[in-house]
């Protein structure tokens, strides 16, 4: 016969990932962070142009879905995609997604220390 099996631990277990359920402060960050690829975006297009019309119509726009939280940053000028991937007369002038890889790591900074305060034990 074998002995019984004990798993300690369930209840802490439990708790943690309702506390993950209950994350607060991951949209503020989310938006901060977008709000920063944004600006790095329209940087590298004020390097072109200083008074881009395409700078400026970038925009941030909630794009969440139920309880998937998620930003989308872009433009709707035509001219963007056309700058950013360029054409097969023109070379391509990326804006948007080289801002985006800088600021990556910094995402995924915040969001480990969001979720490391939403684990963290509490007494």
């Amino acid at each position: 016969m074998t002995a019984p099996v004990e798993i300690r631990g369930l209840e802490m277990l439990r708790q943690r990932l309702a506390a993950l359920g209950a994350m607060t402060g991951l949209d503020p960050a989310l938006r901060a962070e977008a709000e920063a690829v944004a600006a790095g975006a329209r940087a590298t297009l004020a390097t072109r142009h200083a008074d881009s019309p395409l700078a400026r119509s970038i925009r941030i726009i909630d794009a969440s879905e139920g309880d998937r939280l998620a930003f989308a940053i872009g433009t709707d000028e035509p001219s963007g995609r056309y700058l950013e991937f360029g054409t097969t007369r023109m070379r391509a002038f990326p804006w948007l997604r080289p801002s985006l890889h800088v600021r990556s790591p910094s995402v995924n900074q915040s969001l480990r220390r969001l979720v490391a305060i939403a684990l963290k034990p509490r007494g």
